[in-house]
């Protein structure tokens, strides 16, 4: 007897470039994406770096190696449809939680688990990752359920049915999963929501300590996907960016906004790169790239540890081919001050060029200059 098809299959975003905006397409395309020759160009001579790099160096030194070329793959955000690619962004959620395994040691390990996951009721695909000694996969849960909620319901599953921890970035709604190819990916579109009493299990199962933080209590469980404070922290560095797409700040404010930044304002890699994206947006405009790229090299010096000049100036040319996108995306220097306000930096109360009255405007946190850019 033939099963029917899973109706609430839910549509996602999917961004042909990481800075380029999102676009709604039907989940049921992925197979299509995964197994076509776009994607065969771009990822076999990632996996022919990486097993290179690998033999030599190690996975470490490998997965370093393919870091940059692989953030420039199609990727899909299956969190849900997005107006931007942010928290803020999100506009419907779709329940679907991806699962990132890393740390096997070989594709033929990559694909037995990917064998293993196939027959389970409540995973709708699995594919091999890029660097082809990895595997990722979706599962689908409540709807009605907070993100969150559902990444640890989904997570400590994969340790009790497959004893492997998954990657927790996936905790993040608006994370990016980047395609790959594989030419047999698992695929059930019969998949059935996962919905079990997961905290009582992770309680008493060893493997979950340290790497699942247990929440209970019905709030917690049922907890429709609503603002919070980081969706409103999201919304007002919009706001902000909103502001300024027509005018210029003064050298002297950018320069005053970087170097109110500290190394809170860098401690994710997205974090870097909205700060690289504002400077470039500053500096195409103001006819002030050279200053722009310095200023960029200043915030990057923050976290020493993973300073490198090559990369930021490799990353810094990227902007320069991703124009268009950052355009489409409106990454303004408005982004810039919202970092800066975040690290305490306050607006001068009356910058030169600004109307009568507007510098004794309250401003709300996120939104510089009551509503108005420089002139």
């Amino acid at each position: 007897m033939m099963k029917p098809q899973n109706p609430a299959l839910p549509p996602i975003s999917f961004v042909p470039h990481y800075c380029a905006p999102p676009q709604e397409i039907p989940v049921e395309l992925l197979p299509q994406l995964l197994t076509g020759r776009v994607m065969y160009d771009l990822v076999l001579p990632l996996r022919r770096t990486f097993s290179q790099v690998a033999a030599r160096l190690g996975a470490k030194a490998a997965k370093d190696a393919i870091r940059e070329p692989k953030s420039h793959l199609p990727a899909v955000l299956p969190g849900g449809v997005f107006s931007v690619r942010k928290v803020a962004g999100l506009e419907r959620y779709s329940g679907l939680v991806p699962e990132d395994f890393d740390g096997l040691d070989s594709r033929q390990e990559a694909e037995a688990l990917k064998g293993r996951l196939a027959p389970d009721p409540h995973t709708l695909l699995a594919f091999i990752s890029p660097s082809g000694v990895g595997v990722k996969a979706l599962m689908v849960l409540p709807v009605a359920h907070r993100h969150s909620y559902n990444w640890k319901m989904a997570a400590c599953y994969c340790l009790k049915e497959f004893d492997r921890a998954v990657d927790p970035s996936g905790k993040d709604v608006s994370r990016l999963m980047f395609l790959s190819y594989d030419a047999h990916p698992h695929w059930n579109p019969y998949a059935q929501k996962l919905n079990w009493d997961w905290s009582a299990w992770a309680r008493e199962d060893e493997r979950a300590f340290g790497k699942i933080k247990v929440v209970t209590g019905a709030a917690n469980r049922e907890y429709a996907y609503s603002e919070t404070e980081d969706n409103r922290a999201e919304a007002a560095r919009r706001r902000s960016d909103e502001l300024w797409s027509e005018r210029q700040a003064p050298a002297s404010l950018v320069r005053s906004a970087v170097a109110h930044l500290d190394a809170s304002a860098l401690t994710e890699y997205g974090d870097w790169l909205s700060i690289g994206m504002a400077l470039h947006w500053w500096g195409q405009r103001s006819g002030q790239t050279e200053m722009a790229r310095k200023l960029f090299h200043q915030a990057s010096r923050l976290c020493s540890e993973k300073y490198q000049p090559g990369q930021t100036d490799t990353k810094w040319k990227s902007f320069d081919m991703s124009r268009r996108w950052l355009d489409d995306n409106c990454v303004t220097v408005g982004t810039l001050f919202h970092y800066a306000q975040e690290c305490g930096y306050e607006f001068p109360k009356r910058p030169k060029g600004l109307g009568r009255g507007l510098g004794r405007t309250r401003l709300p946190k996120g939104v510089p200059l009551g509503g108005r850019p420089y002139g």
